[in-house]
C-alpha cells in the first residue's frame, strides 16, 4: 500500500507534479492537497485519489511525505504552520528555489528528514527532469576511504 503524498501548493509546479503522479500505475496512490487558492485544489480534486485539505496542518496530519511547492517568499509561513505537527516519521521535500536545506531545517525543526527538489514542468507528462538533494543526517556515515555512504 502506497503512502499518502501531502502537497502544499497547487500552482503551476505543484499541479504539474500532481498530474505527473496521477499518471502512476500505482492503484493505491493517494494525495492530500492544500493551496491558499482553494479553486486550484478543486480543479485537481475531480480525481478520485485527491483529497482537498482545508489547512497546512491537515495535510501534515494526513500524510507522511510532504511536498512543499510554494513560492520562496511563502516558505517561512508554511514551515511555521507545519512545524508543530511534524514528527520524525514525516519527510519534508521543498521545491522552493533558493531556499537552502539549512533554511528548510530551521523552518521545520530537527525531527523530519528534509530534501530539496528542483523539477521542471515536464514532470506533468512523465518526461521531466528533477534534482533531489538532502543534507547528511544521523543515518549516513563515512567509510574508511572518507566517502559518504548511506546505511
Amino acid at each position: 500500500m502506497a503512502a499518502t503524498i501531502g502537497v502544499i501548493g497547487a500552482g503551476n509546479m505543484g499541479a504539474a507534479l500532481i498530474r505527473g503522479w496521477l499518471r502512476s500505475v500505482d492503484p493505491d496512490l493517494s494525495m492530500v492537497v492544500y493551496d491558499v487558492a482553494h479553486e486550484r485544489v478543486q480543479e485537481l480534486a475531480c480525481e478520485e485519489c485527491i483529497t482537498p485539505a482545508s489547512s497546512v496542518e491537515e495535510v501534515v496530519s494526513l500524510s507522511r511525505l510532504l511536498v512543499v511547492v510554494v513560492k520562496p517568499k511563502d516558505t517561512s509561513a508554511v514551515f511555521a504552520q507545519m512545524r508543530p505537527t511534524l514528527t520524525k516519521d514525516n519527510i519534508v521535500v521543498s521545491s522552493a528555489a533558493g531556499i537552502t536545506l539549512n533554511s528548510i531545517r530551521d523552518g521545520v525543526g530537527p525531527e523530519p528528514p528534509v530534501f530539496r527538489l528542483m523539477p521542471n514542468l515536464g514532470v506533468e507528462m512523465g518526461e521531466g527532469v528533477l534534482a533531489l538533494s538532502t543534507a547528511a543526517g544521523p543515518e549516513s556515515a563515512r567509510s574508511s576511504d572518507g566517502a559518504r555512504r548511506c546505511r
